[in-house]
């Protein structure tokens, strides 16, 4: 029998007992992200922004609703931290509420145009050939048009609310999240796993969902994350622009909305809901950029 050598004898004495972690693509990924400051700021502020969704309850000091109009037009100061509105609404409530608002509508948001989009992406990267050129000349129809435009015109037919702002940013989002879906798609198609699943006669349905999109599911992640971003930025656009959602919800551009008319007096009502706004899609531009470092194949 061959005799080992004394390094790794050394090394069996000395792990002898122990479990070994092996090393996964996903806890690689995982170190790679750990490490990266901007990421971790980003997570940090949206993590503060899901705590404020979460416990809007608890949080806020007020009822976002509450009108008391002898407090109208409140600088902030220690009883009103953001100052009040032209209704003398308390401004931090509102922000709070927001959170919950803009985020739960913005995931409802991604959910829809990755179910529609993002589908539709994943079969024409896969199929190919007449499919993929039908599916993508139809994804161009509508990508021709501006997404704020195309989302405007979307609410301006179907009117203001929750479900209409939900299919208008769906819509107009389509296009970007199936080209990309497609793309990630056409990068494991032709993998080793691909070709063996495909010689022991595994289904084409089974081959997309259980083999190709759990691969591909990394650089979903990050279109996830940006399109979180996206959709705040429209929704609060669509709201700013009176075409949104409907008084009194308390949705981040449907406040600055209201206080761009008293703006030059008042500019805190205009200031703190904008900021809001400005430092949640900056933490998902930053997680989204630390991700992509994460999953970047040239990193590993």
């Amino acid at each position: 029998m061959k005799r080992m050598t004394p390094a790794i004898e050394k090394f069996q004495r000395k792990n002898a007992g122990k479990t070994i972690k092996v090393s996964t693509p996903g806890r690689e990924a995982w170190r790679r992200l750990a490490r990266n400051r901007t990421a971790l700021i980003g997570m940090g502020i949206l993590l503060v922004m899901l705590v404020f969704a979460l416990l809007a309850n608890f949080i806020a000091p007020y009822d976002y609703q509450q009108q008391i109009l002898t407090d109208a037009y409140q600088t902030p100061s220690a009883i009103h931290i953001f100052g009040t509105d032209h209704f003398g609404r308390d401004l931090f409530s509102r922000c709070v509420f927001g959170a919950r608002y803009s985020l739960a509508l913005a995931l409802l948001c991604v959910i829809c145009a990755f179910f529609t989009g993002g589908l539709l992406g994943v079969i024409a990267g896969y199929f190919g050939g007449k499919v993929d050129n039908v599916i993508m000349r139809f994804m161009d129809m509508f990508q021709a048009i501006p997404q704020v435009l195309l989302a405007i015109s979307i609410t301006a037919a179907l009117g203001n609310g929750v479900p209409q702002m939900i299919a208008a940013i769906t819509i107009s989002t389509m296009p970007t999240i199936s080209k990309n879906c497609r793309a990630a798609i056409l990068n494991v198609r032709n993998a080793d796993y691909v070709e063996s699943s495909r010689s022991i006669g595994v289904g084409q349905w089974r081959m997309i969902f259980k083999h190709m999109i759990p691969n591909a599911l990394g650089v979903m992640v990050i279109f996830v994350v940006g399109l979180m971003g996206a959709c705040i930025n429209m929704m609060a656009s669509l709201s700013y622009l009176g075409v949104g959602l409907n008084p009194p919800t308390p949705e981040w551009g449907l406040i600055l909305s209201d206080g761009k008319a008293f703006f030059t007096a008042f500019p805190h009502m205009v200031l703190f809901p904008a900021a809001m706004i400005l430092l949640t899609i900056l933490a998902f531009n930053m997680l989204g950029d630390g991700l992509r470092d994460a999953f970047d194949p040239r990193l590993k």
